[in-house]
């Protein structure tokens, strides 16, 4: 960080690990899956792979904001551990986003996760179709397209922050 190194290119350097480790964790569960009896659809696999992509540049709004709080204000981000119970919650995680009450659902609504779950849920499951799922890719689509843009900013903004206040390498 304290190197003149682009912002963007340390994020997207610093977070290769665990994407690549959450497409082998991926990998592994479709196969214990497929080994358990679960029949999953092979025929959308572009689509599943779409969202997944989608869903990853979603939540990585999530991580570069909460990147951007711990630099500066020096301690864990308790925004992360919130939204990570709410997303388990009420995204679709535990159970149908369609037993929650109306506000909870519109909060449910919200969030990538529900999109990117409902989607792939359609798409490898029931063998939806790319076009029945649009809804979820173009609301993916919108959230990583206004949320990508808007968190690079704010994390540019810490760094900076950081950088002036001579705190950049303390945690």
């Amino acid at each position: 960080m304290a190197t003149p190194t682009p912002t963007t290119t340390f994020l997207l350097l610093s977070s290769i690990y665990p994407v690549l480790r959450s497409i082998i964790d991926a990998i592994v569960l479709i196969g214990v899956s497929a080994i358990l009896g679960v029949h999953v659809h092979a025929s959308n696999a572009l689509g599943a792979v779409s969202v997944l992509l989608l869903g990853l540049l979603s939540m990585a709004v999530f991580g570069i904001m909460s990147a951007a709080f711990a630099l500066v204000f020096k301690r864990g981000d308790p925004m992360t551990w919130m939204l990570g119970s709410v997303t388990w919650l009420l995204s679709g995680v535990l159970y149908p986003t369609t037993v929650l009450p109306p506000a909870l659902a519109t909060i449910a609504w919200m969030l990538p996760t529900t999109h990117a779950l409902s989607a792939l849920r359609a798409l490898t499951l029931t063998e939806a179709s790319t076009s029945a799922v649009r809804a979820d890719l173009l609301y993916l689509t919108a959230f990583a397209a206004i949320g990508l843009p808007a968190s690079l900013w704010l994390f540019s903004l810490a760094v900076n922050h950081a950088k002036r206040a001579g705190t950049l390498g303390q945690f």
